[in-house]
């Protein structure tokens, strides 16, 4: 994701946008580079862009405390979840769902939807 999308999605300020950044502090898909999101905490440069709120969660327990707040907020939300940097190796092949599948697969795992 670029940064620029953070402020453009505070400036447009859409109130259904929950916004979750999985973070595992490597660009995987290239080869597990470093990412600089041990310097830079990107939660606060969604604040700083003006989302209405942004959280950051660092383990299970704390996710699991927070997802229910944060799937009742209003947005721009924006969550950042800290996960582990997986096995070393090349990296995984391109998910080969669709973009809509993916939010109704995610909606009823979380029962909230179709």
């Amino acid at each position: 994701m670029n940064l620029g999308t953070l402020a453009t999605i505070a400036a447009e300020a859409p109130p259904n946008l929950l916004h979750v950044c999985f973070d595992n502090g490597a660009h995987a898909s290239t080869g597990a580079q470093p990412t600089i999101t041990d310097r830079v905490r990107l939660d606060e440069v969604a604040r700083a862009a003006g989302y209405r709120f942004a959280g950051r969660v660092e383990t299970r327990a704390a996710l699991a405390a927070e997802a229910p707040r944060f799937l009742g907020r209003e947005g721009p939300a924006f969550l950042l979840v800290r996960i582990a940097l997986g096995p070393p190796g090349p990296p995984a092949p391109r998910i080969p769902h669709a973009p809509e599948a993916m939010t109704a697969r995610l909606r009823r795992a979380l029962g909230t939807g179709r």
